[in-house]
């Protein structure tokens, strides 16, 4: 496949679910606990096809502003958000960038929707 994506998701068991999913499935991942950690893994101008991000994490940004940074980063990096809560408030974000998974899910959503996200032509 080729194509590289970075997790972000602060509960570990999720973070390592989404990973070894996705690693089991041909990806190149790197996985980070929070958005401040990917942010300067971005800045660092290390390229990614695909953000996976949790939208709710603890720190100073949630997944909607990482993502705006990000591709403002990396224009053409795709975006596939995930949250365990139902209904999501943009807080002052202007546009969602991406795809939305709801949590729970199993390998295979992963799967398919990170699949999804990456041949989006938008």
């Amino acid at each position: 496949m080729g194509f590289s994506i970075l997790v972000v998701e602060d509960e570990d068991d999720v973070r390592e679910l989404v990973s070894t999913s996705l690693r089991n499935r041909g990806y190149s991942v790197l996985s980070v606990p929070n958005a401040e950690v990917a942010l300067q893994i971005l800045m660092e101008q290390v390229k990614f096809d695909l953000l996976f991000t949790d939208i709710v994490m603890p720190g100073m940004m949630d997944g909607f502003e990482l993502a705006d940074r990000a591709k403002r980063l990396q224009p053409r990096l795709k975006i596939l958000y995930a949250t365990g809560f139902s209904h999501v408030s943009r807080r002052g974000s202007d546009q969602l960038h991406g795809k939305l998974i709801q949590k729970p899910y199993r390998p295979d959503e992963i799967a398919s929707e990170v699949r999804l996200a990456l041949e989006d032509g938008s």
